[in-house]
């Protein structure tokens, strides 16, 4: 067995390595979408958010679309910005906290 480790190339032991991450980021986004279906059902059932109650996808968003393929999310946290702007930005919070 560990010859076998030895004789692989650099390529293949990344290759090996991201494929045991992708599925172990698969299987923990599987339960932890198991456990908000589960907490969802014991928040609904305790009558206190509503007749409708709880969503399990309000409780988590699954990274994995059903096929098993990752979501690319783009949700603008960050955008680029040039420097007139990060310079107009910057200008606006030093007159705002700098109030003397």
């Amino acid at each position: 067995m560990p010859d076998q480790l030895f004789s692989l190339t650099l390529p293949e032991f990344w290759a090996m390595v991201d494929a045991k991450l992708y599925y172990n980021a698969l299987d923990q986004d599987i339960a932890m979408q198991r456990l908000a279906w589960q907490t969802s059902l014991l928040m609904t059932a305790s009558g206190n958010y509503g007749k409708k109650g709880v969503k399990a996808d309000k409780l988590y968003k699954s990274h994995f679309d059903e096929q098993g393929e990752p979501i690319q999310v783009n949700d603008g946290t960050f955008k680029t910005i040039d420097k007139d702007e990060k310079d107009k930005k910057l200008n606006e919070l030093m007159k705002k906290f700098n109030k003397e």
